[in-house]
């Protein structure tokens, strides 16, 4: 009797640590998971962002140094998560199910993003003036050009020439 008493003791101590290891209640759930990179390799720093309707507004965690990250008690229900770091492509996963005492593992591969830059340039532009040996032949030339530009507008049924 005394041995039987101590095994159920032991069963239920056991049962107890590994329940209270997962921090998953009857009446919430989790997510959980790493990120790694296309070669495989962990991720630490990346932002993982989930929303969803059972949820009032966002929750946000970071991975930490192997990759890993755990959103505890979340409510049961659908939702998206959506993993950010930067130099790589954003990741969006969608119809994640959480349901009681349940825990929805993530696991997630980013691939590495186009970097983007913005260059602003103020400042007055200016329109560059042609050499002088240039606007010489521009000027000899430009009687012979309103010339040519009115015969054509003369001959454009489009276009007829104006007074």
């Amino acid at each position: 009797m005394r041995r039987s008493l101590s095994a159920v003791l032991l069963a239920s101590h056991l049962m107890v640590g590994a329940a209270s290891a997962q921090t998953v209640s009857a009446t919430m759930g989790a997510i959980d998971g790493r990120v790694t990179d296309n070669t495989t390799g962990v991720l630490p720093g990346v932002t993982v962002t989930i929303s969803g309707p059972a949820m009032m507004g966002t929750r946000v965690a970071t991975t930490n140094d192997q990759g890993a990250y755990r959103i505890a008690a979340v409510p049961p229900g659908d939702y998206t998560v959506v993993f950010e770091l930067d130099g790589f492509a954003p990741l969006r996963r969608a119809g994640i199910r959480v349901d009681l005492g349940f825990t929805a593992t993530v696991n997630v591969q980013m691939a590495i993003g186009a970097v983007a830059e913005n260059v602003t340039v103020t400042g007055a532009s200016s329109t560059p003036r042609p050499p002088r040996s240039r606007r010489r032949s521009m000027r000899r030339c430009w009687p012979a050009f309103r010339a040519a530009a009115a015969t054509i507008g003369r001959c454009s049924r489009k276009h007829p020439p104006s007074s």
